[in-house]
């Protein structure tokens, strides 16, 4: 018996009155267990495992990758935020990410806290833009890729553009590359990002145009994360 906290990422139906549940958790990383009975009416594990909830799950044996589960907590849920289609398909967005890029049955050390923080503050506020690309940023840092926003990787030139391979690049190291060239006020939000915290972040306005390439630079370089 093994028991694990987490974020319910999604469930699928299996067989009359169960469902498989993908889950995040801080102890066993990326993974599926089916909670046998959850759709029963009188199941403890309904609230408990609908998504965008933190919860506590007991675990028993495990077949092939699937773990087997008869009992879950509810800890803290994050339900609100399906009424908000915009932010729900962000989150839904970053989930999948993190489902395409985590190996199964890894844990990594932070990526649950992290991610309470971002469901925290995502539907509070009206900018749900701002949070959304601290999230990138923040997870693509926890595991070791993250992006230069406030100088180039030379440390020496002004930035002037931004690079899917290493981020902000100036105009020296420009030369050979392929990039998106910043305004002034794009290079000033991805340092005022990279500074933010999580309180602070939806006093940032962020456009679609930074959030479409921080979403580009995290798909590339946690694919091979």
């Amino acid at each position: 018996m093994t028991r694990a906290r987490g974020i319910v990422l999604g469930r699928k139906r299996f067989g009359e009155s169960s469902d498989v549940v993908r889950f995040l958790s801080d102890e066993l990383g990326l993974l599926r267990f089916a909670a046998l009975g959850r759709r029963r009416l009188r199941s403890r594990m309904r609230a408990a495992l609908e998504p965008l909830s933190y919860s506590e799950v007991v675990l028993y044996e495990k077949k092939g990758e699937v773990w087997l589960a008869r009992e879950a907590t509810l800890l803290r849920d994050f339900h609100e935020i399906t009424r908000d289609l915009a932010v729900f398909g962000l989150v839904g967005k970053l989930f999948r990410l993190l489902e395409d890029a985590l190996p199964p049955f890894g844990p990594v050390e932070g990526l649950v806290p992290l991610l309470l923080d971002f469901l925290s503050v995502a539907g509070v506020g009206g900018n749900p833009l701002a949070p959304y690309c601290l999230a990138l940023i923040r997870t693509t840092e926890l595991l070791g890729v993250g992006p230069n926003l406030s100088r180039c990787s030379c440390g020496k030139g002004k930035p002037m553009g931004f690079s899917l391979e290493s981020g902000v690049v100036c105009e020296d190291c420009e030369k050979g590359i392929k990039f998106v060239e910043l305004s002034p006020e794009a290079i000033s939000t991805l340092a005022r990002l990279e500074g933010a915290g999580w309180p602070m972040v939806r006093d940032i306005v962020v456009g679609e145009d930074i959030t479409a390439l921080l979403e580009a630079y995290a798909k590339k370089h946690l694919s091979g994360a």
